[in-house]
C-alpha cells in the first residue's frame, strides 16, 4: 500500500490494477469467500445461470457467446470464429500463421521437449508467482 499526502488529506492508493478485487484492500468486487462476486457459486454471482454455468456460456439458456452451432463463437469453424485462422485451425497453434503459443521450433510452446519445463518464477498482478513465457532451450 502507497500512501500519498494531499492537502493534508491522506489518500491511499492500492499497488493492484484492480482495487474492486484486491484482497488486501478488501474489495467491493470480492465477495466473503474472497473470490469475485459476480463470478461466486455460492454466492450466486450475477455472471452464473441457473446451471451453475457462466451465463454466456451456457448452451441451455442460450448464451450470448454460443453460435447457431451450439459452439463457442469464436472457435467455431463454421461461423469464422476470431480465434480461428484461415486454414481452419485455431489461430494460436497454426504453424502456417505461426501462432503465438508456438515455439522456435514449430512445437505448441508448454509441450515441447526442447524446452526448460521450469521457467524462471515471475511476480504477477496478483502478487503470486508464474512461470516465464520466454521460450528458452533446456541445458
Amino acid at each position: 500500500m502507497l500512501l500519498i499526502f494531499s492537502f493534508s488529506l491522506i489518500q491511499v492508493f492500492c499497488n493492484f490494477s484492480f482495487r474492486s478485487l484486491c484482497k488486501d484492500c478488501g474489495g467491493s468486487g470480492l465477495c466473503e469467500h474472497q473470490r469475485r462476486r459476480s463470478l461466486c457459486k455460492d454466492c450466486g454471482g450475477s455472471e452464473r445461470c441457473e446451471h451453475q454455468r457462466l451465463r454466456r456460456l451456457c448452451k441451455d439458456c442460450g448464451g450470448s457467446s454460443i453460435c447457431e452451432h451450439q459452439r463457442v463463437k469464436s472457435q467455431c469453424k463454421d461461423c469464422g470464429g476470431r480465434s480461428m485462422c484461415e486454414h481452419h485451425r485455431r489461430r494460436s497453434t497454426c504453424k502456417d500463421c505461426g501462432g503465438s503459443s508456438l515455439c522456435e521450433h514449430k512445437k505448441i510452446r508448454r509441450l515441447c521437449k526442447g524446452h526448460s519445463k521450469r521457467g524462471k518464477r515471475q511476480k504477477n498482478a496478483r502478487g503470486g508467482t508464474s512461470r516465464d513465457k520466454s521460450c528458452t532451450a533446456a541445458k
